[in-house]
């Protein structure tokens, strides 16, 4: 059967009960790590809901962890792998329909820590990041434990239990010529499974908040994305360089309303 006759018809499953196609886009990227246009891309288009499972991008480890009856079969008796996905996408679909929080429905243990308070972490932080961004691992332990001493560098991570599924830090400046806006938001990333859940803004959010507890109230972010942070109140601030780049980057800037914070931006020229 062809994907682009069966899904809708779990997105208008979800629909009749209130929920919303987005919710039923981001339970699929959690389980398969297709994103929203990849999902859009195969309902216009001609692959079998097989080939949709079998050509995902990263399934999920802990779809394992969902369980229960879906059409009168239960998930973990299931022995077909392709068949047992299926169901399992049935079964988050159903939960949403039942009216479940979509944390809920993908059964999320999700905390944000700050790495000078979790040094058991910096190993697996570092190799991480490193991962993520090719850079060496031991330049990323060596600024995550400098954050043990300092509130610049700052490192976080947000966990889903004991697994790193996004994380981000704050630098002096993220190699880039303009070295007077400072201090950097930098290696922004959320795994592919557990994009579009908010996850990324919430972090920026605890990042800001903590960079202005400690009266940093200015934070800047070089980035060719056009769209994201906004929805976070950073702006457009310039045009930035990035070391060994062809082109320039988009700088961001994100502006504290804490009570209290300092409200006045860096002077700097946005030329």
């Amino acid at each position: 059967m062809k994907f682009s006759k069966v899904f809708p018809l779990l997105v208008a499953k979800a629909q009749r009960k209130g929920r919303t196609a987005d919710e039923v886009y981001a339970v699929t990227r959690w389980l398969t790590g297709y994103s929203k246009e990849d999902l859009k891309a195969l309902e216009t288009g001609s692959s079998t809901y097989g080939a949709f499972l079998d050509n995902a991008p990263s399934m999920n480890p802990d779809r394992f962890k969902v369980k229960g009856r879906i059409c009168g079969i239960r998930i973990e008796e299931i022995e077909s792998p392709r068949m047992r996905d299926l169901r399992i996408l049935d079964k988050l679909v159903d939960d949403l329909a039942k009216g479940k929080p979509l944390e809920r429905v993908l059964m999320l243990d999700l905390r944000i820590v700050n790495l000078a308070e979790r040094k058991d972490l910096k190993e697996k932080a570092a190799e991480w990041f490193s991962s993520k961004w090719s850079v060496p691992k031991d330049a990323y332990l060596e600024s995550i434990e400098e954050s043990f001493h300092s509130v610049v560098p700052s490192w976080y991570l947000c966990l889903d239990g004991d697994r790193i599924v996004s994380g981000m830090g704050v630098i002096e400046n993220d190699f880039h010529d303009r070295k007077d806006l400072t201090p950097n938001v930098c290696a922004v990333f959320t795994e592919k499974n557990y994009r579009c859940l908010g996850i990324a803004g919430r972090l920026l959010d605890h990042v800001c908040d903590d960079m202005a507890a400690h009266g940093i109230d200015t934070l800047y972010l070089l980035t060719d994305h056009t769209g994201f942070y906004e929805r976070y109140g950073w702006h457009f601030h310039c045009m930035a360089q990035g070391d060994g780049e062809e082109r320039p980057s988009r700088m961001y800037v994100h502006q504290s309303t804490r009570p209290g914070s300092n409200s006045s931006l860096r002077k700097s020229s946005n030329q």
